[in-house]
């Protein structure tokens, strides 16, 4: 069977505003650059639109040297350099994981501390403490990650978004998934059976169904509540081992660090041989 990538985003800086692009590199993390930066709170604990949705109005730009970073209600931008290795080291929290980030400094701690209205900082993840996460459903293979939730790469598909459009009042885009990328050419949920991609030289393993949380229903825009997909989604998406509702699959990169994916690029699919754990 073959698909197609539909299309390709990263997210700069955790929870807040996707970048779409034609062309994204791989690395060990996932697509180089996806969520390398997240806002921490004065105890060093991530910030997210769970509790902060305004980050959707965020919007950064990578540059090759650094980030680019304003808001959509403003003209003014700041520009945060990537840190050196001699940025502040300090410990930070992202979910059940304690690891060295690097300090971007006083001007992004001053613009997030001013928009969310509380003291934060903005923080690059370190190669100091590599985060390496469970690797139970990825057959053993190491998964080390940047400030994702899990794992590298979240893989959605365009005819599963249409058929949960069917069951809502009224229809939410793909950026609600926050996905990095998204196929087209498959039957709905067909990502349920699929082992692995073969896009090129590069193979993605889909590891683990994507279980969704209240970003769903946040628009990445406005960052206001909106539509909420939960409540449908749990009527034919739950899953009991996971005790939650599943959209999209968690992949891990087999081969291709250090190649590049396009939109409109051929995707091979390798269907399991047996049923999904």
């Amino acid at each position: 069977m073959h698909a197609r990538i539909a299309s390709l985003h990263l997210h700069p800086i955790k929870s807040c505003r996707a970048v779409d692009c034609d062309v994204a590199r791989l690395d060990r993390y996932g697509l180089a650059d996806d969520r390398a930066a997240m806002v921490v709170d004065a105890n060093g604990k991530f910030i997210s639109q769970r509790s902060h949705p305004t980050l959707a109005r965020v919007v950064v730009t990578p540059q090759d040297s650094g980030l680019l970073i304003s808001t959509d209600h403003s003209a003014t931008t700041l520009f945060v350099p990537r840190p050196t290795t001699d940025a502040t080291l300090r410990r930070v929290t992202v979910w059940g994981d304690t690891v060295d980030a690097r300090s971007a400094g006083a001007a992004a701690a001053d613009f997030f501390s001013t928009m969310l209205g509380e003291a934060c900082e903005l923080v690059f993840a370190s190669t100091e403490t590599e985060r390496l996460q469970n690797n139970e459903w990825t057959d053993g293979l190491p998964v080390a990650v940047n400030f994702q939730d899990g794992y590298p790469i979240l893989v959605c598909n365009r005819a599963s978004l249409a058929a949960l459009q069917g069951r809502l009042p009224q229809p939410l885009p793909m950026t609600r998934f926050r996905p990095n990328v998204v196929l087209d050419g498959l039957e709905a949920f067909a990502e349920d059976t699929i082992d692995e991609l073969q896009i090129g030289a590069v193979t993605l393993r889909l590891a683990k169904p994507c279980t969704r949380c209240g970003i769903t229903g946040i628009d990445q825009t406005s960052g206001e509540l909106a539509n909420e997909p939960l409540t449908a989604l749990r009527k034919f998406r739950y899953d009991a081992r996971l005790k939650g509702v599943t959209f999209g699959w968690n992949a891990v990169v087999v081969h291709g660090a250090g190649l590049n994916l396009r939109v409109g690029d051929t995707v091979t699919v390798r269907r399991r041989v047996a049923p999904a754990r």
